[in-house]
């Protein structure tokens, strides 16, 4: 309270400097341990999968697998994830495709392209995201990303619909039993895609647009118009100046040259008595969908915002700094760093559901006495001492960031 501008009282000035020292030292010395737990992590993952050399930005990313798989599992123990059951047909996978990097100097071999009408040229590399959400959950749980970017000698852009295919198949080789229903956008409403859900075993809820879709939705009004067995219901609720209407039509073809596969479309619409406004949703599924379960397909479709808001949003606004150029590097740094924050992250979201002493009684089995060597020593694998490294990682951000503030206050 008692500090001025140092223009005004230059008297104050060595204090603030060394303030400022100690501001700097202190960062800098969580910075470098922030640095040692990334490395850390990066090189028991590597070691423990037996991969000692990294040639292509694919087994860069692909280096990264098992401790994501080891993360979830652990969540699946501790029975975490059952609270995330939505649908009695599967958890709700939400699917978005993002960027993380664009410069129009700094490139790698993998950046994509886009050329511009001046000549200049853009260089970028995106991520298809993907996280287990629930409508009622403030937490979501991140799963594997698939890195859209140029793939290892190929002279064309990748793209979200192939990074999907590719996410797909992966994510069911790693998780082959577990139930899953796939929430996104209309981009996704193709065939091919719909396909490659039906091959993989998973239920979708994919949103879809008129402008898009015109031969679906003239059909919807087809059906509308001369097929009873289509439902309209009406439903209340405590907000008596909302009226929500729902249209379920079954079996119908998503497209005309595509007209073996075959949807559910269901139309909501949100009627604001008050105002007078509307809000309209579409959607196709292949979920079998009732008066009984119209209001939850419903929530589960606008659920989806959760992949853009609870991850997206967080990863780049909430102290993640997920688009930041931390380092492009020559080869496979820039994805490295993306795919190492998002491990982070899931860390961080499963870390929600456990207290400090379950934390500590989980990591040592003992008591307070020689903890962390203790705890080291009693896990038996490398993948748990990555999952052990990543834990004491985000402490750090979270315990370090308070800790300056803390230090350096007035």
């Amino acid at each position: 309270p008692d500090e001025s501008p140092l223009v005004d009282a230059p008297e104050q000035a060595p204090a603030a400097v060394r303030r400022i020292r100690l501001d700097t030292l202190v960062g800098m010395a969580f910075s470098n341990v922030i640095a040692i737990a990334i490395i850390t992590s990066t090189a028991a993952t590597l070691h423990a999968n037996g991969v000692n050399d990294i040639v292509t930005s694919t087994q860069a990313a692909e280096a990264l697998r098992p401790t994501f798989g080891d993360i979830f599992r652990a969540v699946q123990r501790g029975k975490v994830l059952e609270s995330y059951r939505y649908l009695d047909e599967g958890y709700l996978m939400a699917l978005d495709g993002t960027g993380y990097f664009s410069s129009e100097k700094v490139h790698c071999g993998n950046c994509m392209e886009k050329h511009h009408q001046d000549g200049t040229v853009t260089y970028y590399h995106q991520t298809l995201g993907a996280a287990i959400i629930h409508p009622d959950q403030a937490t979501v749980l991140p799963m594997m990303p698939e890195p859209i970017l140029k793939q290892d000698g190929e002279v064309k852009n990748d793209c979200e619909r192939n990074a999907a295919r590719r996410y797909l198949e992966k994510f069911r080789a790693d998780h082959p039993t577990l139930q899953v229903v796939v929430v996104e956008d209309a981009l996704s409403s193709n065939a091919p895609h719909v396909r490659d859900l039906q091959k993989y075993g998973m239920h979708f809820l994919l949103g879809v647009k008129e402008g898009d879709h015109a031969y679906l939705f003239a059909e919807v009004r087809r059906r509308e118009e001369q097929d009873p067995d289509v439902e309209w219901i009406t439903i209340r609720t405590s907000e008596p100046h909302l009226r929500h209407m729902f249209t379920i039509v079954s079996y119908v073809p998503l497209n005309e040259a595509n007209a073996d596969v075959r949807v559910t479309f269901v139309r909501y619409i949100e009627f604001n008595d008050a105002n007078h406004t509307d809000r309209i949703f579409t959607w196709i599924t292949d979920i079998r969908v009732t008066t009984a379960n119209v209001w939850r397909v419903m929530r589960a479709g606008r659920a989806r915002w959760k992949i853009e808001n609870e991850t997206f949003n967080t990863l780049k606004t909430q102290g993640y700094h997920y688009e930041h150029n931390y380092g492009h590097g020559e080869q496979h740094l820039s994805v490295v760093f993306a795919l190492l924050m998002m491990l982070a992250f899931l860390v961080d979201q499963a870390m929600h559901f456990v207290t400090i002493v379950v934390a500590a009684c989980w990591i040592t089995g003992v008591g307070p006495g020689g903890i962390l060597l203790r705890g080291w020593k009693r896990l038996q694998t490398p993948s748990d001492r990555v999952l052990l490294a990543m834990v004491v990682y985000v402490g750090v951000i979270f315990g370090g960031g308070y800790l300056i503030r803390f230090m350096t206050r007035p």
